[in-house]
């Protein structure tokens, strides 16, 4: 893309977010659709969205994915940070919830919206751990990051995706630890120059969490920390510092321009 249609990528990026920050809003509501297959509808509409609005720009849609197919080493690493992110970001997740609190109708909309049936679970799963991710990945690392590199570099623009994936959640009580999965996400993309890397990482994340959800009690007590608790944190922390240089920076030029 060259500089006018970067500019334009950026505006199209929040008129998007906002489309899809008031569907999501929309699917929660008690419309009789589960929460979670609600997300995933929503999802899909920001796809077609996008793809419309894109079209009218002049921008094709492939301006959001465009970048190299990450290398079977890199789609590994992606898999393995997710799983070393969870604690980290659980913990920066807690720190928030403490600090801000969880109100007692996000936890009652939650539990009502576990899914219980076998379709059900499949729909939430395909809706969190594929959907969701691939979309999210594209408006934030794929438009909004891609097109802030190009003003004020890669930190900034890391940064900047990373708070807003944060706020746009509209989960107060859980924003440091959003926050910090923005972070994760949008190196792993920048290190490697293709929203595929960062989705698969998104994804395997977003399908371990709702799995601990689904066999968890929201309205269960914050206990205390235990030595374990830290030691799993610990380990956690040197895996993503020792494997996160080990991605593969295989940015194409049209993926860098």
């Amino acid at each position: 893309m060259n500089k006018p249609q970067s500019t334009k990528a950026l505006l199209l990026w929040f008129f998007l977010l906002g489309i899809f920050d008031i569907i999501l809003q929309l699917a929660t509501l008690p419309t009789g659709m589960n929460l979670f297959a609600g997300v995933g509808v929503s999802s899909l509409v920001v796809v077609f969205a996008t793809s419309a609005i894109l079209r009218l720009q002049g921008i094709p849609f492939t301006a959001g994915t465009s970048g190299p197919i990450p290398s079977q080493h890199n789609l590994i690493l992606s898999a393995i940070l997710a799983v070393a992110g969870l604690a980290p970001t659980a913990f920066l997740a807690d720190l928030s919830s403490r600090i801000k609190g969880v109100p007692d109708f996000f936890l009652q909309t939650l539990a009502d919206s576990m899914p219980t049936t076998t379709p059900e679970i499949i729909i939430a799963f395909l809706a969190v751990g594929v959907a969701v991710p691939f979309v999210e990945e594209l408006l934030f690392r794929g438009f909004l990051q891609r097109a802030l590199r190009r003003t004020w570099g890669s930190w900034p623009a890391i940064i900047i995706s990373a708070l807003a994936f944060g706020i746009i959640h509209m989960e107060p009580w859980y924003l440091f630890g959003l926050v910090g999965v923005g972070i994760l996400l949008g190196y792993i993309y920048e290190k490697t120059g293709s929203i595929l890397a960062s989705t698969v990482t998104h994804g395997v994340y977003n399908t371990i969490s709702f799995t601990i959800m689904l066999n968890s009690d929201p309205f269960a007590p914050v206990g205390q920390y235990h030595w374990w608790d830290f030691v799993l944190l610990g380990v956690s922390v040197v895996v993503l510092v020792k494997f996160l240089p080990m991605l593969h920076s295989a940015r194409s030029s049209t993926s860098s321009s």
